[in-house]
């Protein structure tokens, strides 16, 4: 597109600095003929001028942004009007114009073929549009007005909902229409206003542009008066004829020895065509999948392009036409369908048996190779099996394997009646860590938690079970997601004492900590100073613990009555406005992170969206959730959750390899496990106003990406948007595991991203951080153990509410009604007064 600036400035030119019509013509027929030309004889502004500034009036892009982003009903209807192609268009793209011109001046008019320098054709009909675009190619043909009648025109504005006889249709307007969010469900005519807005949309910025300008297509109104034929009219014939009218103008042009600015018609349409049915050797696509254009990436269709233009001695590019056109059989175009088809079953049973004889070979090849490698395998075992038993025994000549120990009674230990088939596994796996770990298990000082089988958010279980020893009054602490809740120990009072000042019991102080500092080599020997601070030696790794999800040590019940009693005080207020300028929750590990009262009304109410500092408390929570079943189970770490200030740091391009907060996140005596024999690591990203959760996982070496907010789109589009974020952070995170350890080597390369999507249903940007921090909870690598709730979500902020108050460590200064609840009174009574006098 011209604007108005460069016109004039065009205008203004001498007349001694415009390109002779001789030279142009000359390079119109270059063009055309693909022969080398010189403009060496002419001035160096001639020689500018011999390559216009060319610029395409099809914006793949908008529609690629419009369309990507649609999403439930409204990809529906897309799909119902037969335009469904367009929801699979690559974004981002940007078109070739050189290519564009080529085709368009290789375009023959009256056979509609395009004609390449080595003389072959390539047809092209409506069908071809079709499978290029995936729009409709049968049926009615499109009525083009040249000028609007008012009946119509007034008939459109009514569908469209524009109302006086001032307004105009814009293409704003029409872009407002396909992204305003509608109320479920849409009515009749808010749906017929979406399809034809879509189609018009479509038409003035892909399809069929014919100007330099954004121009409203009113000429194409008439077809709208009835929207239930949108998708029996022929479109593809639509699109194409305007591409012949673009190729007829450009053309006349170039005879005339003028400037071409502008190029018109779907060129992004001729270039995938084009490129499609070149015979590109190794680089030749296989027609699987329509329509063809999701085939091509922008990236791949630009390498493609650029492996076909011609260049001259100097290597200057002359032209396009190095490769020649594919087989007519190799192509589901229609100039395949000139073969009978009497010849098509001739091949079709030729290729069948030719391809059953290969896949004959193949499998037989293929069981003797796996009967080989089976034998090869299996002596391997055996080799690497005594070379590592010969290596310890060598190592520690005096250690004899002994027996194990005998278990305590589990059952008894824990007042559970009824053994349930995940206590058995449980024991099962705790017998064998203590052949593992010659060192006796510590027995725990506080209440075991029961798994709750059936995770459904009606089922609430709490269980109170003796603890192993009689003197210890264990309190519960729940440490739960949404629905899906955890009974966890909470301090004592020796761990979590007031101010010997202070004798308000709703104050509550943690012990006094500094920021965790890392030991020297001096005091512990697994770190050591450097220039750069303080590293972590690290002699084994990669000694992955075992799954929560494996051992079902992931949820058990907790008091819903307590945690909804203080969603519902927050979120009405009852006598609350002079406590919430207090802080509410403070934790000084590995960091001080403060959250004062009205920014948890206003976060965790309904609708509320999460910051930073409340998503790392959140993380917090989730590590000391792992810290207390890791009591039970024993072993290294699964996962490690990282803070989301990783993140913020990248995006920001903050220094992360000299901050400390960073670097008390991987290494220091603060951490009860060692980050480097963790399978996962886990970290919530906050971009473009929301969240998702990125996951590393070490054993299968691949990045897993989930973005609640599109979990309903392809996956491609999901990719289009964090492709560039996500390696920002790796690199980032491969750069601190390098600099915060030594001897924990890791490959930074062939780390394969994996863009998971349909996992549940698609949340609002508001909530995305609540469904965030449920994936990083409950996301085992592969699918997610359970959803994160129903509705408005209440319950599942509720959950995190009665947990953070709740955490272990939360030194903050809470309300009287609020820490009564968190207390655990022991009076059943005392605590439905205390319910009642919240509202609850």
């Amino acid at each position: 597109m011209m604007d108005g600036g460069h016109n004039s400035s065009a205008s203004k030119q001498s007349s001694n600095n415009r390109r002779p019509a001789s030279t142009t013509s000359r390079l119109g027929r270059a063009m055309q003929d693909c022969v080398p030309i010189t403009l060496e004889e002419h001035s160096p502004a001639a020689h500018e001028q011999a390559t216009p500034d060319l610029r395409s009036s099809c914006r793949v892009s908008n529609v690629a942004r419009i369309f990507g982003g649609l999403d439930g009903v409204k990809r529906e209807l897309v799909k119902e009007i037969g335009f469904d192609g367009l929801l699979k268009l690559p974004g981002q793209f940007e078109l070739d114009e050189t290519l564009s011109l080529w085709l368009l001046s290789r375009l023959d008019t009256d056979s509609c073929s395009l004609i390449t320098p080595r003389g072959e054709m390539l047809p092209i009909r409506d069908v071809d549009v079709h499978f290029v675009l995936g729009i409709p190619f049968h049926g009615t043909e499109v009525r083009h007005d040249n000028k609007v009648h008012g009946e119509v025109l007034a008939a459109i504005k009514r569908k469209l909902s524009i109302t006086g006889t001032a307004a105009t249709l814009t293409m704003d307007y029409l872009e407002h229409l396909l992204m305003k969010d509608y109320a479920e469900p849409m009515q009749k005519e808010e749906k017929d206003a979406f399809k034809i807005a879509a189609v018009l949309y479509a038409m003035a910025n892909l399809l069929a542009v014919d100007g330099p300008k954004n121009r409203f297509p009113l000429s194409l109104l008439r077809n709208f008066l009835d929207t239930n034929t949108i998708g029996q009219i022929n479109w593809s014939g639509y699109v194409l004829s305007i591409i012949r009218e673009a190729a007829v103008h450009v053309k006349r042009l170039i005879e005339e020895g003028k400037e071409i600015h502008t190029l018109g018609g779907c060129t992004y349409f001729l270039q995938v065509m084009y490129i499609d049915n070149l015979s590109l050797g190794s680089q030749t696509t296989a027609h699987l999948t329509l329509p063809r254009c999701c085939a091509y990436k922008p990236e791949t269709l630009k390498m493609l392009i650029l492996l076909d233009m011609k260049k001259d001695a100097s290597g200057k590019p002359v032209g396009f036409g190095v490769h020649k056109l594919r087989p007519s059989e190799e192509v589901c175009y229609s100039r395949g369908w000139g073969i009978s088809f009497a010849q098509q079953q001739v091949n079709a049973a030729s290729l069948h048996e030719d391809t059953l004889d290969l896949l004959r070979s193949a499998m037989q090849f293929a069981e003797d190779f796996w009967k080989k490698l089976g034998e090869s395998m299996s002596r391997l075992n055996q080799t690497a099996a005594c070379d590592l038993r010969n290596k310890y025994q060598h190592m520690y000549p005096w250690y004899k394997p002994s027996a194990p120990q005998i278990l305590p009674d589990r059952n008894r230990a824990l007042g559970v009646m009824n053994l349930r088939a995940s206590t058995i596994v449980k024991n099962a796996r705790a017998h064998q860590t203590l052949k593992r770990c010659p060192i006796p298990c510590k027995p725990p000082t506080s209440k075991m938690p029961r798994i709750a089988q059936d995770p459904s958010p009606h089922i609430v279980e709490e269980v109170e079970s003796s603890s192993w020893d009689s003197s210890t009054n264990g309190t519960s602490e729940s440490c739960a997601f949404s629905n899906t809740t955890v009974e966890q120990s909470s301090p004592s009072s020796s761990e979590c004492s007031s101010d010997p000042g202070n004798t308000d019991p709703n104050t509550f102080r943690s012990e006094s900590h500094d920021v965790p500092s890392h030991t020297s080599s001096e005091s512990d020997p697994r770190y050591q100073s450097s220039v750069d601070g303080p590293v972590k030696i690290v002699h084994e790794h990669s000694m992955f613990g075992e799954s929560p999800f494996d051992t079902n040590n992931l949820v058990v019940g907790i008091n819903r009555l307590r945690q909804m009693a203080i969603f519902k005080w927050l979120e009405k207020g009852y006598d609350m406005e002079d406590q919430l300028g207090s802080v509410w929750f403070r934790h000084d590990e590995p960091s001080t992170i403060e959250i004062y009262g009205h920014t948890m009304k206003a976060q965790l109410s309904r609708s509320g969206s999460f910051d930073v500092v409340m998503c790392e408390a959140i993380m917090r929570m989730s590590t000391l959730h792992d810290d207390s079943l890791a009591e039970y189970a024993g072993g290294p770490r699964w996962r490690h959750f990282l803070t989301p200030k990783f993140g913020e740091y990248v995006l920001k391009g903050q220094d992360i390899l000299g901050s400390t907060e960073i670097r008390n996140h991987f290494i220091g005596k603060h951490l009860k496990y060692d980050v480097e024999n963790c399978r996962m690591i886990i970290l919530p990203v906050r971009y473009q106003g929301k969240w998702s959760c990125y996951f590393w996982d070490f054993l299968m070496k691949r990045i897993v990406i989930l973005d609640p907010t599109m979990m309903n789109m392809p996956w491609e589009r999901v990719e289009l948007q964090h492709a560039g974020v996500i390696d920002d952070i790796h690199s980032a995170l491969m750069a601190s595991i390098k600099r915060f350890f030594k001897g924990w080597v890791v490959d930074p390369w062939n780390w394969p991203r994996k863009f998971v999507t349909n996992l549940g249903p698609t949340c609002k940007h508001c909530n995305s951080g609540l469904y965030a921090s449920h994936y990083a909870r409950f996301f085992n690598g592969n699918k997610l153990k359970f959803q994160v709730g129903e509705g408005d979500l209440g319950e599942a902020r509720a959950t995190l509410l009665y947990q953070l108050l709740k955490m272990e460590g939360n030194c903050g200064q809470l309300p009287p009604r609020l820490a009564l609840l968190t207390q655990n009174p022991g009076n059943q009574s005392a605590l439905i007064r205390s319910i009642r006098n919240m509202g609850g």
